[in-house]
C-alpha cells in the first residue's frame, strides 16, 4: 500500500492539460524524494483523453467523490472552487478522516486548500506544486505574515461565543509566541486550521467547539460555542416567565449544553403572545419564530411519525435533526434541535 494515494479529476480539455502537468510534477517530485506515491486521473465520460494516464469516469462525481474519500489520502478537483465545494459537500465527515482536497484552476495558475487532510497533505502537496509547477498555492493563513489567528475575531465572523475569556487571552499569547494550540471539534471542517493551532485532543491547551460543554479535551478548554440549537417551545398564555425559563433551562442541562448556542425559538401560532416568551427570547438576543398549527402538522419524523407542535417546530426552524426529544415541565413543553453546520476558516 502506498504512503500517499493521490487521486485527481477533470472535466474538459483545459483541465486534462493541467493534470498531465500536475502528473509529471508529481511523478518528479516522488523519484527525487524516493516517496511511495500513487497517483490516479479522472475525466467525464463525455471527454476522450489524449494519454493512457485517465480513467474515463462513468458514474456521477459525487459518487466518485464518496468513494474516493474512502480510499484516498488527497484529492485534486481542477475546476472551478465552487463545483468543488459542491462535489465534497456530501462527503465531508471530520478532519480525523477526510482526506485533503485541493482545487486547481483549469488555466493552472492557482491552487487552494479546501480541506487540510488527515495529516495536513493539502498544505504540502500545495507547497510541492508552487515549487515546482510555478501554481500559485492560495492560502492567506500562510502566505500573508502579518496574519494571525484572532480568536475573538474568528469568533464573532463565525457567530460563536466564546466560553473563557482568561483563555481567551491565553491561546492569543500562546500563538503571539510561536507555541502550538489543540484545536478538536465534532463538526466537518471546512479549510485549512490556521497556523500554530493542531488537531489534537492531548494538548494541556486548546480550543474546543461545541455548544456542549459535556467534555473537556484540554486542560485548559476553551470552548468556541456555535450559535446552532433551535428551541422548539409550546406552552399557554397562563406560563410566567418564571416557568418557561425553567423548563428551558432543565432541558439544555439534560444534554450539557449551552443556552449561548441558542440560536432561534420557534413557536405555533398562539404561543407567541406569551409574554414569557418573548423576554426569554430578548433575552438571548435570537429570533421568536412562530408556525402555523397546519405547517407544524406536515413535519413528521424519520419515521414518517407525527410530530408534538413543540418537536416540530424545533426541526422546521433548524432544518437539521432533532437532539432533545418532547420535554415537559409544569405544562411547558420543550425539544431542542441541531443545524447542519460546518466549521470553516
Amino acid at each position: 500500500m502506498a504512503d500517499l494515494n493521490i487521486a485527481g479529476i477533470c472535466f474538459n480539455k483545459y483541465g486534462a492539460k493541467v493534470a498531465e502537468k500536475l502528473d509529471t510534477t508529481i511523478n518528479t517530485w516522488k523519484k527525487e524524494e524516493n516517496q511511495d506515491i500513487q497517483v490516479s486521473w479522472f475525466i467525464r465520460n463525455a471527454i476522450n483523453p489524449r494519454r493512457e494516464m485517465f480513467t474515463s469516469l462513468e458514474i456521477k462525481t459525487n459518487d466518485w467523490t464518496a468513494e474516493r474519500f474512502k480510499d484516498t489520502d488527497v484529492i485534486i478537483y481542477i475546476c472551478p472552487s465552487v463545483q468543488a465545494v459542491k462535489h465534497i459537500s456530501g462527503s465531508i465527515s471530520d478532519q480525523m478522516s477526510d482526506p485533503a482536497v485541493l482545487v486547481i484552476d483549469e488555466k493552472g495558475e492557482y491552487c487552494v486548500p479546501l480541506l487540510s487532510g488527515r495529516r495536513g497533505e493539502a498544505n504540502d502537496i500545495g507547497e510541492m506544486f508552487a515549487r515546482r509547477a510555478d501554481i500559485k498555492y492560495v492560502n492567506p493563513l500562510i502566505d500573508d505574515p502579518r496574519s494571525r489567528f484572532d480568536i475573538e475575531e474568528y469568533a464573532a465572523k463565525t457567530n460563536m461565543v466564546i466560553s473563557n475569556t482568561d483563555y481567551a487571552r491565553e491561546i492569543t499569547a500562546a500563538i503571539e509566541s510561536g507555541h502550538e494550540v489543540g484545536f478538536y471539534t465534532n463538526y466537518p471542517v471546512l479549510g485549512t486550521i490556521p497556523d500554530k493551532l493542531i488537531w489534537s485532543s492531548e494538548a494541556p491547551l486548546g480550543i474546543y467547539v461545541s455548544p456542549s460543554y459535556h467534555t473537556a479535551y484540554f486542560d485548559h478548554t476553551l470552548w468556541l460555542i456555535p450559535r446552532c440549537l433551535d428551541i422548539g417551545i409550546v406552552c399557554g398564555l397562563e406560563h410566567n416567565y418564571k416557568t418557561v425559563r425553567k423548563a428551558v433551562m432543565a432541558a439544555l442541562q439534560s444534554m450539557s449544553l449551552y443556552p449561548e448556542a441558542v440560536d432561534k425559538i420557534a413557536t405555533m401560532k398562539g404561543c407567541e403572545a406569551n409574554i414569557a416568551l418573548q423576554s426569554i427570547a430578548l433575552e438571548r438576543n435570537v429570533p421568536l419564530i412562530t408556525y402555523e398549527e397546519s405547517e407544524l402538522k406536515k413535519i413528521t419524523g424519520p419515521d414518517g411519525e407525527t410530530m408534538n407542535p413543540a418537536e416540530a417546530a424545533a426541526l422546521k426552524a433548524s432544518e437539521g435533526k432533532l437532539i432533545i426529544n418532547t420535554i415537559e415541565q409544569d405544562g411547558v413543553l420543550i425539544a431542542v434541535a441541531m443545524e447542519n453546520i460546518y466549521i470553516k476558516f
